[in-house]
């Protein structure tokens, strides 16, 4: 993953940008597998999450378990 730091030429505003490499047809197939997996292990109703920020420190404090389980 790369980052540009580029101005947005309407608000004049300093933005950076991020670059993601395109997958490959097997890293977006692991990809797809990896994304299904989290949904089924999420245990969390939409209420709970009300926020991006919210969303954000769920996942964080449960990626290593949900990591650890599929080991």
């Amino acid at each position: 993953m790369y980052a540009a730091i580029v101005k947005d030429p309407e608000t004049q505003k300093i933005l950076c940008e991020v670059i993601e490499p395109t997958l490959q047809k097997g890293e977006e197939k692991l990809l797809k597998e990896i994304k299904a997996l989290l949904m089924e292990e999420v245990d969390v109703s939409a209420k709970e999450i009300e926020n991006k920020e919210k969303a954000e420190d769920y996942f964080k404090k449960n990626f290593w378990k949900f990591l650890k389980s599929t080991a």
